[in-house]
């Protein structure tokens, strides 16, 4: 991982405060992969502040996201949409 990644998705505090602007880079409702445009996904990642420096890094960052729950994936049809609630517990 990158530094550029390590003060941004590698950092909590980051992730919590930008957490809205990384949620609005899926789209809202279910969507299948082959109607978003890949492009624009990852030049609004960029916009959100994650300064991915590869292709790997890039796909990381995807990746990361899904698993933390920003992006829910759809089981089967791997359709996906932001998750309209916080990652966060309401105490944090």
């Amino acid at each position: 991982m990158s530094d550029a990644l390590a003060l941004t998705l590698g950092n909590v505090d980051w992730v919590k405060d930008n957490e809205r602007k990384l949620q609005r880079i899926f789209p809202e409702i279910w969507t299948h992969p082959g109607n978003i445009n890949p492009l624009k996904l990852l030049f609004d990642l960029k916009l959100a502040g994650v300064d991915y420096r590869t292709d790997d890094e890039a796909a990381w960052a995807l990746a990361f996201l899904t698993k933390v729950g920003i992006c829910q994936v759809q089981p089967g049809t791997l359709c996906m949409r932001r998750n309209p609630h916080s990652i966060f517990p309401k105490d944090m």
